[in-house]
């Protein structure tokens, strides 16, 4: 990609009609501008590199790259416009990531011992392809989204950067860079995985920097989740107050972190709330910050999953009386004389409610009514159970903290009688779920000074959607930034039998195999690899379990939802082998990095 620089993003010097060009587009482009401002990056940062890789003494390293870190602070401080302050932290950040690998694959290939005299890596011989490098589309990207091609004047602002070229390295050295120069900042992303993939992967750079407290990944539920916890626990208040203890009057909820117990939650649970409780009471010394929200992938952030859809937390309610009145539910539910309403009222179990949590007659009412609705609906909603937990698909993972009241509830009763999960599982789950009110996603951006974000599909948004960006959120300038491989040359005709076929259900299965045997083969003298890529799990499973695939069977790997975090990497490294084959659901078509390090391929 090094032969697609500067002009080339910039379509200097392009010969081909204007629309058919693969050249940075956008709001405001300056393209004179942006070309100076990236060739005065790239002298210094080379000329950082440079001088970095000449030591060869690790100490001496260590040294190296503690300086440029002081040295970016040290320019936060000088009162620098905000210009030059972008400009100089963006070649401080990336001198030293670049530094930073060189020094650690120096390490690796030398056994540990980097007081060498081979002169490969110095004077005359070293070049700028011995180093990782950030690509200029991915600095121009950033610039852009700084406003250094505006005079550092931060804005409402969309990037477009195509799937697999740099939106990670792009977010996260934004993200530095804003914590820097004072902003608290929120990467949003829509997968669970890959925002932890992408935080684990940067993390010791935001710890060099020393930002990592005002830098938070998670995903929109989990970001939602933390504005509406900011200045205390919701579930845990309305917990306390129908338990018959107020919230703490100074809008915090009362949290002990000093105590082992917090009732009606599991350890872990307990263990998230005091940590919870201890961020925000630190987040208190940064209240001067202004936020500003990252988002990855917009067009998956207008869907209906998520902007016309709630976030609706729960607290838990749980006590020994509670726990018998589920059981007496549970147990009675195939006959419907005892789940009539009358019939409950009369039970000890129900008076035992009653009396422990007076004045809430009308929560255990509705409660016993709700569970009677569920208890033979249970199965209405797909789940699986993996170790003795029930988890539901949220995206591309299963979330074991997605909570469906009581159809959840029901379903450790039926897979506790079916021996798939513990008593202390069922005991977890005894609880009456409180609704602590809806709230909507497409809200929780407005509590931001500044919204960015960028996505591989920004040029695929309905007129509608560009519309609602503009009108509700205050989005109005866009930047598309050309590839980094230059023009697409991939070949897909949709009208071509080679690309779509349409076949019978009995054909479907005999046709997957014959595209996986055509394709494997290739006409390249070697086995290609081979990912498969299905609509939903259950179509994935009965293709494996198909007569048609059983030659594949065991030795095809499967990536699902359902798939643990370990076994998710293991699955993505080796899917780009030779004569590999890859079954997954189609969540992992966007946004998963198959990196190949198969010489053969």
């Amino acid at each position: 990609t090094r032969a697609f620089g500067i002009d080339a993003i910039l379509g200097i010097g392009a010969t081909a009609p204007s629309h058919t060009r693969n050249f940075l587009r956008g709001d405001e482009i300056k393209g004179d501008d942006i070309k100076i401002l990236y060739e005065e990056f790239k002298k210094k940062w080379w000329k950082t590199v440079e001088d970095g890789s000449a030591v060869k003494v690790e100490a001496a390293q260590k040294a190296f790259l503690a300086n440029i870190v002081f040295g970016a602070r040290a320019n936060v401080n000088k009162g620098l416009s905000k210009l030059e302050c972008y400009k100089t932290l963006l070649v401080s950040v990336f001198s030293y990531w670049t530094l930073d690998k060189y020094y650690s694959n120096i390490v690796a290939m030398s056994d540990g011992d980097v007081s060498t005299d081979d002169d490969s890596g110095s004077g005359t011989n070293r070049n700028e392809d011995q180093y990782l490098q950030p690509h200029c589309a991915q600095i121009v990207a950033i610039m852009r989204l700084l406003g250094v091609d505006c005079a550092g004047t931060l804005s409402n602002h969309l990037a477009q950067i195509k799937t697999g070229e740099g939106k990670s390295v792009t977010l996260a050295g934004t993200s530095i860079i804003l914590a820097l120069t004072g902003y608290s900042v929120d990467c949003a992303c829509y997968s669970e995985y890959l925002s932890a993939r992408d935080y684990k992967g940067f993390l010791h750079l935001f710890n060099a920097f020393g930002v990592s407290q005002y830098i938070k990944y998670g995903t929109f539920n989990k970001l939602c989740e933390d504005v509406i916890n900011s200045n205390g626990s919701v579930r845990l208040g309305v917990t306390q107050l129908i338990g018959g203890k107020s919230p703490a009057a100074s809008g915090d909820f009362d949290i002990d972190t000093n105590t082992s117990q917090i009732q009606g939650y599991d350890q872990q649970e307990q263990q998230e709330m005091k940590e919870r409780q201890l961020v925000l009471t630190n987040s208190k010394l940064n209240l001067s910050r202004q936020r500003i929200l990252l988002i990855d992938e917009v067009d998956v952030f207008l869907n209906e999953d998520f902007y016309g859809s709630t976030y609706s937390p729960i607290a838990k309610l749980s006590d020994p009386s509670i726990a018998a009145l589920m059981t007496y539910v549970w147990t009675n539910r195939t006959d419907i004389s005892k789940l009539r309403f009358t019939s409950i009222e009369s039970t000890g179990e129900y008076k035992k409610c009653l009396q422990r949590y007076p004045g809430w007659e009308e929560l255990i009412k509705n409660t016993v009514k709700a569970m009677c609705r569920d208890v033979n609906s249970f199965d209405s909603v797909a789940y699986v159970v993996v170790d003795g937990a029930i988890g539901y698909k949220n995206q591309d993972a299963i979330s074991f903290k997605t909570n469906y009241g009581f159809l959840t509830l029901f379903a450790y009763f039926k897979e506790k009688d079916n021996g798939r999960v513990g008593q202390n599982d069922l005991e977890k789950h005894l609880y009456i779920p409180l609704y602590c009110g809806s709230f909507s996603y497409s809200e929780v951006p407005h509590v931001y000074e500044y919204k960015m974000g960028v996505s591989g599909t920004l040029e695929s948004l309905s007129d509608n959607e560009r519309e609602l960006l503009k009108k509700v959120y205050g989005i109005n300038k866009m930047t598309y930034v050309p590839s980094v491989y230059g023009d697409n040359k991939r070949g897909f005709r949709g009208d071509h039998a080679d690309d779509v076929q349409i076949n019978s259900s009995a054909g479907h299965h005999i046709a997957i195999v014959e595209e996986i045997e055509r394709r494997i083969k290739g006409d390249c003298g070697y086995k290609r690899a081979i990912l498969v890529f299905f609509e939903t799990k259950k179509m994935l499973d009965c293709f494996l379990k198909s007569d048609e695939c059983a030659v594949y069977a065991h030795t095809a790997k499967v990536l699902t939802e359902e798939t643990s975090v370990i076994s998710k990497e293991t699955v993505i490294q080796s899917a780009v082998s030779s004569g590999s084959i890859t079954l997954l659901t189609r969540e992992f078509g966007r946004g998963t990095d198959f990196i190949c390090y198969d010489d053969v391929l």
